[in-house]
């Protein structure tokens, strides 16, 4: 195994780990902003008090890795995608300080929607980059790119939902736990009915694409079964 090999393979440790942490912190905030109910919003804001903003740690070392071991591919990816990886850059931003200007002054309401919107569109411009170099496709706006962008988008959805179960049952509201898991089932569903047929049109062949498809289909039956 070369030092390249170990290098990339961090890269995609630390990309899993960001889509795991990060990724259901942007979930929280997709429910955070179609949820009309106070109850609901204080329970996501609860959940992600604590070490929210220190997730984009993974992001930092990702891309420390990627232009450290690979400066040439770091290089042509920030040239190429500069477009949608700034749309990323901002909403990180712009998500980050409006969840706090919304605790100062809550009675600006553009500050929950600004958090809400940004939660969207920065899953959504890192999933359409990464289909877009995973694919070889020029554009992130390419039809590969649009569906990297809601795959990501809806994979976060669904991984916040299932945190939330157990954050509102933590917090004895087993009424929000329940609702929770609703959206969990709902966004699963959206998660695998995207993910084999675009798996299958972009041409992916890989045994993993079974072990996740088993994985899914378990998470879901688990949810079902409560």
């Amino acid at each position: 195994m070369s030092h390249g090999d170990i290098a990339l393979g961090l890269i995609l440790f630390g990309l899993s780990a960001y889509l795991l942490f990060g990724g259901a912190d942007f979930g929280g905030g997709l429910w955070h902003l179609r949820s009309r109910r106070r109850d609901e919003k204080e329970v996501i804001e609860h959940a992600m008090g604590p070490v929210w903003e220190a997730n984009h740690v993974w992001l930092i070392f990702v891309m420390v890795m990627t232009w450290t071991a690979f400066p040439p591919v770091f290089a042509d990816i920030m040239s190429a995608h500069w477009v949608p990886l700034s749309l990323a850059a901002l909403g990180i931003v712009a998500r980050g300080s409006t969840f706090v200007f919304s605790k100062a002054v809550p009675d600006r309401g553009w500050y929950s929607w600004t958090f809400g919107v940004s939660s969207v569109l920065t899953p959504y411009c890192m999933g359409a980059v990464a289909t877009t170099i995973a694919t070889g496709s020029t554009s992130w706006l390419s039809l590969a790119g649009v569906y990297g962008g809601v795959l990501t988008t809806t994979l976060c959805a669904y991984l916040a939902a299932v945190y939330l179960i157990w954050d509102a049952r933590r917090l004895g509201n087993h009424t929000l736990s329940l609702r929770f898991r609703g959206y969990a089932l709902i966004s699963g569903v959206a998660v695998g009915a995207l993910a084999l047929p675009g798996a299958a049109t972009i041409g992916v062949h890989s045994a993993l694409i079974l072990v996740s498809a088993a994985a899914g289909l378990l998470s879901l039956a688990l949810l079902f079964r409560h």
